[in-house]
């Protein structure tokens, strides 16, 4: 085994032909793959592998050019694309791609990558999956505008996610209020959150509070 391994780092464009499926050398491939000092013309090679788990060894290398990006943006394995869309240096353009690809929730991880445009969170802010959408409201790339428009989701954690975005203002909390205040929510949560996680606003969303649940006691309290 020692000296196939050497084979491969020596010979980066070297691909070793076996007669048969070997697990031991599948395992090989990985670790080579996952190694970030792997050459690129390997992890290319890599990246074309037969073997899936070698493939997706592949696409969690952050250290894989924008070519191999591209070969595995192609593949037909879910596993793969999913973890290239949490590989922390994916390019936005790649993961653009793989939010309209059909593969279910895929779109989860493309808006959990801090890499994502402004577009594609947009884009995926319109997704039937609420766990699609609550990743959206949660992601610091977020604009103002989607962000806006998730304060009014009906879903309540989409809501809350909203909520903790870094980016959120008073006005987008506010339609956060509204919406609850609209659907006569019998318990304001999301009002609640928002108390504990923007100490600033606190006294403007304290008299909002007080202004739509005047009957609510646990506001006085916690308040």
């Amino acid at each position: 085994m020692p000296e196939i391994g050497s084979y491969i780092f020596t010979m980066p464009t070297a691909s070793p032909i076996l007669e048969e499926p070997d697990e031991e050398i599948v395992i090989l491939k990985k670790h080579v793959a996952l190694n970030h000092n792997t050459p690129i013309t390997t992890l290319l090679n890599l990246a074309k592998d037969d073997s899936p788990l070698v493939r997706e060894a592949v696409a969690c290398n952050p250290t894989i050019s924008l070519e191999v990006f591209t070969v595995l943006s192609k593949d037909y394995e879910y596993a793969v694309l999913r973890d290239l869309a949490l590989n922390i240096n994916a390019p936005p353009e790649i993961l653009d791609y793989l939010s309209r690809l059909s593969f279910d929730n895929l779109q989860y991880y493309v808006a959990y990558n801090n890499n994502t445009s402004v577009e594609t969170l947009d884009f995926m802010s319109n997704s039937l999956f609420s766990s699609v959408r609550k990743t959206v409201a949660f992601n610091v790339n977020c604009s103002k505008d989607t962000l806006t428009r998730l304060a009014q989701d009906f879903k309540y954690d989409v809501r809350r996610a909203v909520i903790y975005n870094k980016k959120v203002t008073l006005p987008i909390l506010l339609a956060v209020l509204d919406y609850e205040r609209f659907n006569k929510t019998p318990f304001p949560r999301n009002a609640v959150h928002a108390l504990f996680t923007h100490k600033l606003v606190t006294p403007v969303i304290r008299e909002v509070m007080r202004t739509l649940w005047p009957e609510n006691c646990i506001i006085e309290i916690i308040c």
